[in-house]
């Protein structure tokens, strides 16, 4: 095994986490795209999510996840909001839902991910001598391989979600009312209390 093993596999982790914030920040600017009335600048709400969320990922001291997320969240929301002034009800509304949904289908595929590297760790315990220091190779190539894999299904599930909530809003020009806000925000904000409890626990 090489003496730098360690550094391979830190590389690979900043490699998955930049790839996953590009996915969903094009995600999150697929779905606010179809609710601006002009979509020139959309962009630019994914690319404010993005380079907040890289920028306290390296930052020299520990941020809890709902709080960096709240922050790029915020800033795509501010850049959202000055692309277009109108209804921002609804721009309340999808960032809040976006919020919930990223981290429902990020759940999702990391529990999946973890059970087919579980399944795959025991096969290859069956079937391969894991002592050999030889070995590294393939631990390291699984590694990457349920990396992807993760990606893959996260970009896939939250890409779907996000197609759903456009298609269910038939009349996405429509101003939202102060009541039906508040109602629709009820599972986005029962959803951030559950990451929060799942956070601390």
């Amino acid at each position: 095994m090489p003496e730098n093993i360690g550094l391979f596999y830190n590389i690979m982790e900043d490699i998955h986490f930049l790839v996953m914030q590009l996915i969903t920040a094009i995600c999150l600017l697929i779905l606010c795209r179809d609710f601006l009335k002009k979509r020139r600048g959309t962009g630019l709400i994914g690319t404010a999510y993005f380079l907040v969320c890289t920028g306290l990922y390296y930052m020299p001291f520990v941020i809890e996840n709902f709080v960096a997320y709240f922050f790029a969240l915020a800033a795509a929301f501010f850049v959202f909001v000055l692309l277009d002034r109108r209804n921002i009800k609804m721009k309340i509304f999808l960032v809040a839902t976006f919020f919930v949904i990223r981290w429902v289908a990020f759940s999702l595929t990391g529990k999946i991910t973890q059970l087919l590297s579980e399944a795959v760790t025991e096969i290859m315990d069956r079937r391969i001598d894991v002592s050999n220091p030889s070995m590294w190779k393939y631990s390291f190539c699984e590694t990457g391989i349920m990396s992807i894999v993760d990606l893959v299904l996260s970009g896939l599930f939250l890409w779907v979600m996000v197609k759903e909530i456009s298609k269910v809003f038939l009349y996405k020009q429509r101003e939202m009312g102060l009541k039906e806000l508040l109602v629709l925000l009820i599972p986005s904000v029962n959803g951030m209390v559950c990451y929060e409890i799942f956070q601390i626990y």
